[in-house]
């Protein structure tokens, strides 16, 4: 197995035209290997459940929409 290296995550929210955000979380925004990706929130994705596997281990946190 492929151990993705991901160094930061944070959940994203869609926004309105004025920048203000809006709904619950649309994803996560994740820098996985020097790479910045936009992960839907959907478990058959393979970047959203190495997300959330390490997560559940402890290894990373997920910040909150900014």
């Amino acid at each position: 197995m492929n151990i993705m290296n991901i160094t930061d995550a944070q959940y994203f929210k869609e926004t309105d035209d004025d920048g203000n955000l809006i709904g619950e979380n649309k994803g996560i925004k994740a820098t996985i290997d020097d790479i910045v990706w936009f992960i839907p929130l959907e478990p058959n994705n393979n970047h959203y459940a190495e997300i959330m596997r390490q997560v559940n281990e402890g290894t990373l946190i997920i910040a909150d929409a900014e």
